[in-house]
């Protein structure tokens, strides 16, 4: 235990210092790609310091990394760190608008293109997906779980509508990623920290139309088969 209490110091301690010099580059031309390359230096660093393996399967589907939207299943703060520094594109993130309220490190993940969500404002929350809307119309790739919060049993969840109706809105194509074996380094509600590997399973990407409600169900049911039928058991 104490050996984990000092490797979340370390991270708190590192993520400080590097979103302070991130903050400096987003002042800078072409700011946001910047802070990724940035982040996806803090992924790697974590990753190397916590003793976890990182083993991508299925990256050769990703034949151009542009406007994509990433579907990921979510059992763990480590899964933030594996897509960000192993998944190809530059990538921006849906969260919670809680992070907004960080001091400094909540501020500065905003403006670097990341994307706060407010579902219990309808209002707020239509606007957050037109920004990511427009982020993925841009280029970018955007990252959601689509169960909305991390697992808290190692199951995978019920998915929500709101990243489906992103993906036709903006005319994405989706990938899902199966992310294996993150319950088990580090559970919701704890700080204890365990070595070991992550497995991400990057799935054949489905393309979207311009539908309304029933192709967004099938999207949703989709996706959600092709996570599933990597999904290992992360309560064992």
């Amino acid at each position: 235990m104490i050996l984990s209490l000092l490797k979340v110091i370390f991270l708190f301690l590192y993520t400080v210092i590097l979103s302070l010099y991130g903050g400096i580059r987003l002042l800078t031309p072409n700011g946001q790609r910047h802070w990724f390359r940035i982040g996806q230096h803090w992924a790697h660093a974590i990753m190397a310091v916590c003793g976890v393996r990182i083993v991508v399967r299925g990256e050769e589907r990703i034949r151009d990394p542009r406007g994509i939207l990433y579907l990921a299943n979510h059992a763990s703060m480590f899964d933030i760190w594996a897509l960000m520094g192993w998944l190809p594109g530059q990538l921006r993130f849906v969260g919670k608008k809680e992070i907004n309220y960080v001091p400094v490190l909540g501020w500065l993940w905003k403006y670097s293109g990341n994307i706060p969500i407010d579902r219990k404002t309808p209002k707020k929350y239509m606007e957050s997906l037109e920004k990511a809307r427009r982020t993925i119309v841009d280029g970018n790739c955007i990252v959601m779980y689509p169960e909305g919060t991390r697992t808290p049993d190692g199951r995978l969840q019920e998915f929500k509508r709101g990243p489906f109706s992103l993906a036709l809105k903006a005319g994405a194509t989706i990938v899902p990623v199966t992310i294996n074996g993150s319950y088990r380094l580090m559970r919701k509600g704890s700080f204890r920290i365990e070595p070991g590997t992550i497995e991400l399973v990057i799935h054949d990407p489905v393309p979207t139309g311009q539908g309304g409600k029933d192709e967004e169900l099938h999207l949703l049911a989709t996706v959600r088969e092709r996570i599933a039928s990597a999904y290992t058991d992360q309560d064992t």
